[in-house]
């Protein structure tokens, strides 16, 4: 189970430098890793405003923290984006996205890029593979406005609450979910498909792998990814926030 910390790649140099250095990409899943979307942790700075146009990829994102906006270049419509807000472009989406604070953002490609791309003077990347069918446009979808529960669902074991973010009729090729799991809870998973990955958003845990004995402590910005029937308990030291996405393509 490779496990990786957003903060270790950024430090190791594997950092590709967008909009003359006015953002950066960590790539921390790439198509090298065969689970069907990549994965990176964007940053952009305050005020910048950046007109992109992914015309070979979805892109899925979820705002980590800051504000910014978010505009349809042909209709001009506008979004406020906020911590915990989600946001969808792709092929059939000119937009604009502008950084009113600095803003931290997990972004999410399918297909999965390479890991070493940048934006062309469209504001685009290369192809590299199928591209989902998508929804119609582009959507956005505050914490309150998900396809789910607003107020989670609750697991009848513990008290983890999961609020799905993305779903199958989205036809993205993934699913997307919010987990929180309360101070003390301990949860136990047995993931069939290897292709899941897990991001830690918020809180302090410990990652337990019982046919190995292993055991990792688990902080913001700490990724892995599950191979196929692994077993792992996560246990909440402190309140644990975390995403986890799950590749719907066989």
């Amino acid at each position: 189970m490779p496990l990786r910390n957003y903060q270790s790649y950024k430090n190791d140099g594997k950092t590709v430098m967008l909009a003359n250095g006015e953002a950066t990409s960590v790539r921390l899943l790439t198509k090298a890793d065969r689970i069907g979307f990549s994965l990176s942790i964007v940053t952009l700075n305050k005020s910048l405003a950046f007109d992109l146009w992914y015309k070979n990829h979805w892109e899925t994102n979820y705002i980590v923290s800051g504000s910014g906006e978010l505009t349809d270049k042909e209709s001009r419509q506008c979004w406020g984006l906020n911590d915990g807000t989600i946001y969808c472009v792709g092929p059939r989406d000119r937009h604009q996205l502008k950084a009113n604070t600095n803003l931290k953002i997990v972004s999410i490609f399918c297909p999965a890029v390479y890991g070493n791309e940048v934006h062309d003077e469209d504001g685009s990347y290369p192809k590299t593979g199928d591209i989902p069918i998508g929804p119609e446009k582009m959507f956005v979808r505050t914490p309150t406005k998900t396809h789910g529960n607003s107020e989670g669902t609750s697991s009848p074991a513990n008290q983890l609450l999961t609020f799905p973010l993305v779903e199958k009729e989205d036809h993205l090729s993934i699913l997307l979910n919010k987990l929180l799991l309360p101070a003390g809870e301990k949860i136990v998973v047995s993931d069939k498909s290897p292709n899941v990955a897990i991001y830690i958003l918020v809180g302090e845990g410990i990652l337990k792998i019982p046919h190995t004995n292993q055991e990792y402590t688990l902080l913001p910005g700490i990724l892995w990814h599950t191979t196929d029937g692994e077993q792992y308990t996560i246990t909440a030291k402190i309140p644990l926030t975390y995403l986890a996405i799950f590749n719907t393509q066989p």
